[in-house]
């Protein structure tokens, strides 16, 4: 049997034991209840198997805040709002240094000493993100969110601190990524600070370019206005060899 097809089979057994399972009705209407919510929920708790990338637990979720609370437990809060900017900037660089495999020490050495060796995070991160992942939106914004709207309303007997959810954005980093979706693979990508009609004019032009062979594609998009500006479809007109229009 052929493997995909035999996953396929699996999945659809799966599926219909998950079925038998929620569908019962026992003695116990508190079990009644939380039999009918899986049965409801069946979906998302299958996901899985379309998308065996998806962790079948929290436990990152769960490691990542263990050291806020652990310090938080010993130390309490900070004595400053500055000093809580601080605290929360360099474990968020730390975490996500560690993520990526990249030596935190290592990566302060090279920002201190102004050397720029070492790529910036959100590039590492783009990085990963188009190697990893086979179905992503063409345009993909990455807010970098260190500052908040309001300081934190300090702790309180009884009460645990407040911390401000607005945030004021620093820029974004715009990717602008193509993907083969019947393979997984990524076609061409653009890494920059716009995302604007030349921008992906550029982009489809340059995936052009790098398959030579392809001779018809279909593009899937959304309607964002630069997904149907005039001047791609003049490009797609000028290589279809469609006679000029005005």
């Amino acid at each position: 049997m052929e493997p995909d097809k035999e996953q396929q089979q699996q999945k659809t057994s799966l599926e219909e034991r998950c079925d038998q399972i929620f569908t019962q009705t026992t003695s116990f209407e508190t079990l009644n209840q939380v039999l009918r919510r899986l049965q409801r929920r069946k979906a998302e708790l299958l996901k899985v198997l379309d998308r065996p990338e998806f962790p079948l637990h929290n436990n990152a979720s769960e490691q990542d805040i263990r050291e806020f609370v652990t310090k938080r437990k010993l130390s309490g809060s900070t004595r400053s709002d500055k000093g809580r900017r601080c605290r929360d900037t360099f474990a968020s660089l730390k975490k996500t240094c560690r993520k990526l495999g990249v030596s935190f020490w290592e990566y302060l050495t090279d920002r201190v000493s102004g050397q720029d060796l070492i790529p910036t995070l959100g590039e590492l991160i783009a990085q990963k993100a188009a190697s990893s992942l086979g179905e992503l939106p063409a345009t993909v914004s990455v807010s970098l969110a260190l500052e908040r709207k309001a300081p934190d309303k300090p702790i309180r007997p009884g009460q645990p601190t407040k911390r401000e959810f607005e945030y004021i954005r620093h820029g974004t980093q715009t990717l602008i990524a193509s993907f083969d979706v019947s393979r997984g693979k990524i076609l061409h990508e653009n890494i920059g600070q716009t995302s604007t009609e030349a921008d992906f004019l550029a982009h489809r032009q340059q995936m052009v370019r790098v398959a030579p062979g392809v001779k018809k594609w279909h593009l899937v998009m959304d309607c964002l206005n630069t997904h149907q500006s005039e001047s791609l479809v003049r490009s797609v007109v000028s290589i279809e060899g469609i006679p000029a229009f005005r």
